[in-house]
């Protein structure tokens, strides 16, 4: 099985059983897709559809989360619901602990459409807490985390739509307002006593960076707290590798080597090399291009280096493991 962008699923058949945030069956397996099947799923949220051919014969996409629960976290940001949030978070952990054999798999929502802030902060939370299961956080520590990720840009909700959506680069003055999201979300969640220091920490720091060259106090290396370095990280790779109103979606290639490149500058080391490690960057059925020109698809992220998957060609049908193979890399 693989996922294919909704609007170029038109003609083939479900694979799964397609249900909205209730559990409730919105598209049967097997279903021939149509284009008013496509926009009744994105009218749900829905982006992104499993299929099953030749190619993907074997691909395991199990997720980690059920769409139930991913789809009732992007409500409960929608709501800034920070109560709902904390009780979807308590199963969002359980759900990603319980799945730990799902884990390389990641939550199959093509970034093509991540203009929603919603998305973005469950896609962040699903990746800081798969790594912090892999550094072996206990139980509070996760939840706090899973949090602090779905609420890290609640700030933005002060800020004027028309600067958030704005398609050309900002002004400075607009750049300065852009800045102050994590101050805002920091105030906006200091009037909860009951909302622990740590998720606040999150909003407040999540654009700290670990030179000391971040936003809004400047902090540097160990004064940034932890998991507001793993958001960081998270948020950034989310956000390269989402289209926005403002630009394209990054390449794998180019993303993985924004993010070496920055590894202490904008990224605390420590926590990079464990993301590059445990967080899948690929998603499997992903089709990506190789450094020899040849077409592919991701077969299954490989432990401990998650930039080098296994991998299938799509005119030989022959798998590979890239980890073998140094002189051969994904370029797209």
């Amino acid at each position: 099985m693989r996922y294919l962008m909704i609007d170029n699923s038109i003609g083939e058949y479900t694979a799964i059983n397609i249900t909205d945030d209730k559990g409730r069956l919105l598209i049967a397996k097997n279903t021939k897709i149509t284009k008013n099947i496509v926009n009744r799923l994105k009218n749900f949220g829905i982006y992104c559809i499993c299929i099953e051919d030749d190619l993907s014969k074997g691909i395991d996409v199990t997720s980690p989360i059920t769409p139930e629960t991913y789809l009732q976290s992007l409500s409960a940001i929608e709501e800034n619901n920070i109560d709902r949030i904390f009780d979807i978070s308590v199963r969002f952990v359980q759900e990603l602990l319980t799945n730990c054999d799902f884990l390389e798999n990641g939550y199959q929502v093509l970034q093509e459409y991540d203009e929603n802030t919603c998305i973005h902060s469950v896609n962040v939370a699903i990746n800081a807490v798969t790594l912090g299961i892999n550094m072996g956080f206990n139980t509070v520590k996760l939840n706090n985390l899973a949090v602090g990720a779905m609420l890290h840009d609640i700030g933005k909700s002060r800020i004027p739509i028309e600067v958030l959506n704005k398609s050309g680069k900002l002004t400075a003055q607009e750049w300065e307002l852009m800045k102050k999201h994590p101050e805002y979300g920091y105030q906006m969640l200091d009037k909860d006593i009951l909302i622990p220091a740590t998720v606040k920490a999150i909003a407040y720091q999540h654009h700290e960076n670990w030179d000391g060259s971040g936003y809004p106090r400047g902090l540097k290396g160990h004064n940034i707290y932890g998991l507001a370095s793993i958001v960081h990280i998270c948020d950034v790779f989310d956000a390269l590798v989402s289209k926005r109103t403002y630009k394209k979606a990054f390449s794998y290639y180019d993303t993985i080597k924004y993010l070496k490149n920055n590894k202490n500058i904008m990224f605390n080391p420590y926590y990079l090399e464990y993301f590059f490690k445990y967080v899948p960057i690929f998603k499997p059925g992903d089709t990506v291009t190789l450094s020899n020109g040849s077409q592919a698809i991701v077969l299954k992220n490989a432990r401990f280096d998650m930039t080098r998957p296994i991998i299938r060609l799509v005119n030989t049908r022959t798998d590979i493991k890239l980890q073998e193979q140094p002189d051969l890399h994904i370029i797209s």
